[in-house]
């Protein structure tokens, strides 16, 4: 998401971590941030754009479906619904 705001000057990187002993465990705490779901996602720099705007959530949604390894990723329908719930009321 950085990457697309700062026109990749601040670049994405593989995931890479490798435990070198495996005697001992290994601990990770990811801390994930994301904006509002209505946050347009576009160049903040004075450069011309490499992306197109794209709000938060339809971001998020592109970004998790490039998790999956064919076209068969289908919406759930009764996570969408149920999802709702857990969005604030303006």
């Amino acid at each position: 998401m950085l990457q697309r705001w700062s026109n990749d000057t601040l670049r994405s990187t593989n995931h890479r971590v490798v435990n070198t002993n495996l005697t001992n465990s290994r601990y990770s705490m990811p801390y994930f941030v994301d904006p509002g779901r209505d946050v347009m996602i576009e160049n903040i720099t004075n450069r011309p754009p490499l992306y197109q705007p794209i709000n938060a959530y339809d971001y998020l949604k592109w970004r998790l479906a490039q998790s999956y390894l064919d076209d068969k990723y289908q919406v759930n329908e009764k996570v969408g619904i149920e999802g709702k719930k857990y969005i604030p009321k303006e």
